[in-house]
């Protein structure tokens, strides 16, 4: 459709990362109940709001995402999100 990667994500039709790992564990019985998610890339605010419902505590993560919210998700999310090995 021609957007960059992170623009106009409520036309997203892809599953992120973060929401199979949500839903995996929930179709299995896992709790994630102050996990640490490791991921690739830094999660879009939408899949913090998944994160925060697993009860997610922390995510690390590798390389930037543009999504300008998602800082401000997490934030409000109460989870901890940082750069791998910073």
């Amino acid at each position: 459709m021609g957007y960059s990667s992170g623009e106009a994500l409520h036309l997203c039709g892809c599953e992120h990362a973060e929401t199979n790992l949500a839903l995996n564990a929930l179709a299995i019985g896992a709790r994630l109940d102050g996990a640490t998610v490791y991921v690739t890339a830094h999660p879009c605010s939408g899949c913090i709001g998944r994160l925060r419902r697993a009860r997610v505590a922390q995510v690390v993560f590798a390389d930037s995402y543009p999504d300008p919210d998602a800082d401000l998700a997490a934030e409000w999310a109460g989870i901890i999100v940082r750069r791998f090995g910073g």
